[in-house]
């Protein structure tokens, strides 16, 4: 027992951040909840799930630029140039991000009827008046994201998965602005909870000796941008693969891309215990390869594989046998009707296939970026988009909306193999090369 209690506190920060991340879903669940409420599948419904899910693509080549960030932290700490690095690395980012604001800002409709070019002139209408806040939003959290894993590389896991919290809870309150006042609150909300999230994030990094400069340092750039060009790129192919459905799905009809998206909430939700891993995972494997620990390198990845596989198996058979009851639990009321429950349970089902082959597959490309393997992240996240739109093709035309969310999960689980195989070829050279 008392080995039970003490392997209990010794994944205490695990625990308590997966628990954070539970209750932040928990909230995003009930944003959902109240926007499936009020808007069902409507038009409006379908624009602001678009108007989000479009800068994530057109952003994301910037979203997931943390984890360039974490390696190039631990090397600069080394050399106590810790401020100068984060300095570079976020006006580097911001940059960017002032680009791609300006590009939305001028060409929103060419961007709208590229993505989304199955709707109708109301939902388009409504989705050009969403983009501009969202995008800017998504800006904020890009910069958030970044902050946040400086805390993490700080060991303070804890206190910026709290900052988080925030968003969902001033979602909600908009949700009922935008019911009760004017839909257009829907996109305001989103923007003015990224940079609450931004502002906190901001102080916190303070309190832990950041001091911003506006520099560009040139030995602090060549050591992310080698890392970052092709997490840049990958993070494009993945947003892009998540965005094929909502293509597809955008010529199903009125109601469709909300469906997709209310099923990817539920199955969100399942993922919340990778994530969690995952997150306190990545700074501790980062600084075993910069130390050139190998054995405990290997050792983390392959407890959190055994972890991920225990939990998940019995997730998945829950989810897949109980699918209709989590929905109509979730989503049953209001607007969202008896087709909407019948439709997300079918599309929820499809996605709950692959949880467990992505947070395998998450877990693997987590331990590939350590390794300065991004160009082979690339290859295969261009392999994966072209199998899920081949899957997309076929079994779409067979069993029509369904088969968009199982030809997600199927691609998810045919590139495993590949990255698995590469990983451990990868580990064994990096191993000889310290031998030798």
């Amino acid at each position: 027992m008392k080995k039970i209690i003490n392997k209990v506190f010794s994944y205490k920060t695990t625990i308590i951040v997966v628990g954070l991340m539970f209750i932040a879903k928990f909230l995003g669940f009930v944003k959902n909840v109240f926007l499936a409420k009020y808007y069902g599948t409507s038009a409006i419904s379908d624009s602001y799930q678009m108007a989000i899910s479009i800068p994530m693509i057109v952003v994301g080549i910037v979203l997931y630029a943390y984890q360039a960030f974490t390696k190039g932290y631990y090397i600069s700490e080394k050399n106590n140039r810790v401020n100068e690095y984060t300095s570079t690395f976020l006006n580097f980012i911001s940059v960017i991000l002032l680009v791609i604001l300006l590009i939305v800002m001028f060409f929103s409709n060419y961007i709208i009827r590229l993505f989304a070019p199955g709707f109708n002139e109301e939902q388009f209408l409504y989705t050009s008046e969403f983009i501009l806040p969202i995008t800017i939003g998504t800006a904020f959290l890009v910069i958030s994201n970044i902050l946040a894993e400086y805390l993490r590389c700080k060991n303070s896991y804890i206190i910026s998965q709290i900052a988080y919290l925030v968003i969902n809870v001033i979602e909600i309150v908009t949700i009922f602005l935008a019911f009760y006042v004017n839909y257009i609150w829907l996109a305001y909300g989103y923007l003015i909870a990224n940079f609450t999230y931004l502002v906190i994030l901001v102080l916190l990094c303070v309190r832990k000796n950041f001091s911003y400069n506006f520099i560009f340092k040139k030995e602090e750039f060549k050591l992310f941008s080698k890392i970052l060009i092709p997490i840049f790129l990958s993070s494009v192919i993945t947003d892009i693969n998540s965005m094929i459905d909502k293509m597809f799905a955008s010529n199903c009809g009125m109601g469709i891309v909300s469906t997709l998206s209310y099923a990817t909430n539920v199955k969100t939700v399942s993922l919340i215990i990778a994530a969690g891993i995952l997150t306190v995972l990545f700074p501790k494997i980062s600084k075993k390869f910069v130390e050139k620990n190998f054995k405990e390198f290997k050792k983390l990845i392959t407890k959190s594989l055994l972890v991920i596989i225990g939990i998940y198996i019995p997730i998945t058979i829950v989810f897949i046998m109980f699918s209709k009851e989590i929905v109509k639990i979730v989503y049953f009321r209001g607007a969202f009707d008896l087709d909407s429950l019948t439709k997300t349970s079918l599309c929820l089902k499809m996605y709950i296939i692959g949880i467990m082959g992505i947070s395998i597959r998450d877990l693997y490309i987590k331990a590939l970026y350590c390794m300065e393997k991004g160009k082979f992240v690339i290859v295969i996240s261009v392999i994966s988009v072209i199998v899920n739109i081949v899957l997309n093709i076929i079994l779409f035309e067979k069993i029509g909306y369904v088969g968009l969310p199982l030809a997600t999960s199927l691609a998810v689980w045919i590139i495993i193999p590949i990255i698995i195989g590469y990983y451990k070829r990868s580990v064994r050279k990096q191993e000889k090369i310290i031998n030798y």
